[in-house]
């Protein structure tokens, strides 16, 4: 609070100097420029301050802008750095290319927003602060970013009145800009390879219907095996398939699973051929050259051989043939 006390001090100081000047008929640039001493002017600490802290405004690298709150919006000061951020060289160039308006300083696309958001910070800040940012046309034309940081107070010698603090903000609007640029095309690419992959997986899954949906009328058991996930799950169970699986665990481990299958169904003769054939690194290499292989072997159930055939099909690419449909049927 007594930053704002000081702050609307110095604002008075700066205010009753200019009437002063106003009514001896000077100028502020040639006050500036020559200092109290040069004029009839009252020899008071006001005054000296005001001087003091106007010439301290000048050298200031950022711009300070004192305008009446009143509609018209008229411009009391601006010292020099915000001349220059007009590529303004003089007061009256800076006032002729404004109109002597804070209106005239807003980009006309930007100055509806830019009041409305100015007054509707004032009514809900304790401090009456307010922050905006907006364009600004610069007197050779170019449009520049600027950052607002006013304060409305109530003064004794001009009224209601603004004073505030600004500065260019091109640069790091610009780089904001280019920042989301950077996000967004991170984010599309993103979004382009998840599109992408899950493309690809809704191609293995229909890959994987279409071979299963072909197997289904020829073969008594069919299963889905993930080889790099070691797993096997179950499509169609026959009466030997389906002792390996339950409700509670329709998933299995597919190297226990081809291990028990074998030890309790395939005739000793063919077990070591059996399960040689359906080792990962067997059907990898099968299914890699050739995109579906099928071995035949007997079986044996209730103390009679049956004979059976097991065939693997691929349906997640050739490369790696990691994801495996298994069809088991009788060919005797």
């Amino acid at each position: 609070m007594g930053s704002q006390n000081n702050e609307r001090c110095f604002v008075e100081h700066i205010l009753e100097l200019l009437e002063l000047l106003q009514a001896n008929q000077t100028g502020v640039s040639q006050f500036m420029d020559l200092g109290p001493e040069a004029f009839s002017l009252p020899d008071t600490p006001s005054v000296r301050a005001a001087y003091d802290i106007m010439r301290f405004m000048d050298e200031m690298p950022g711009g300070f802008l004192i305008y009446h709150a009143s509609e018209g919006e008229e411009i009391i000061y601006a010292n020099k750095a915000l001349l220059r951020m007009f590529q303004c060289n003089t007061m009256a160039e800076f006032r002729a290319h404004t109109g002597n308006s804070f209106r005239g300083m807003v980009h006309p696309e930007d100055l509806e927003e830019v009041e409305k958001s100015i007054w509707e910070q004032i009514a809900l800040s304790q401090y009456d602060l307010d922050y905006v940012e907006y364009r600004i046309i610069r007197r050779d034309g170019a449009v520049r970013w600027i950052e607002d940081y006013g304060h409305f107070v109530r003064s004794k010698t001009a009224g209601d009145t603004f004073y505030v603090f600004l500065g260019d903000a091109t640069d790091k609007k610009n780089r904001r800009q280019q920042e989301r640029a950077r996000r967004e095309e991170k984010l599309q690419a993103l979004i382009q390879e998840y599109d992408r992959e899950r493309s690809l997986i809704n191609q293995e899954y229909l890959r994987r219907l279409e071979v299963i949906e072909g197997l289904s009328a020829d073969y008594e058991s069919i299963l889905f095996a993930d080889l790099d996930g070691d797993r096997i799950f179950p499509y169609r169970l026959s009466s030997r398939t389906q002792l390996e699986f339950s409700e509670d665990c329709p998933a299995q481990s597919y190297s226990q699973y081809i291990s028990e299958y074998v030890r309790r169904w395939v005739h000793p003769e063919d077990q070591e051929r059996v399960g040689q054939a359906a080792s990962p690194d067997f059907v990898r290499q099968e299914l890699g050259a050739a995109g579906s292989f099928y071995i035949n072997y007997r079986a044996l159930e209730s103390g009679q051989a049956q004979y059976l055939q097991l065939r693997f099909v691929t349906v997640g690419g050739r490369e790696g043939a990691a994801q495996v449909v298994l069809g088991c049927r009788r060919v005797d």
